[in-house]
């Protein structure tokens, strides 16, 4: 019975080690990805950020009519 207990626990124990190791690749792929797009996004980013004063100055505008 204690053999039987123990195979369940390397069982389950394998089957978190496998979603782990999935969620990690998962990760790393995500991390690829977002570095890629990170590097080609940091000219769009400097654009929104020196646009955002003018943006949130018409939102204000708006606003207020």
């Amino acid at each position: 019975m204690s053999f039987l207990l123990y195979l369940i626990k390397v069982w389950v124990g394998e089957l978190y080690f496998l979603i782990y190791i999935l969620q990690t690749n998962i990760l790393m792929k995500i991390n690829v990805l977002s570095f890629i797009l990170w590097h080609k996004k940091i000219d769009f980013t400097i654009n929104a950020i020196s646009h955002l004063p003018k943006m949130l100055k018409i939102n204000n505008f708006d606003a207020h009519k």
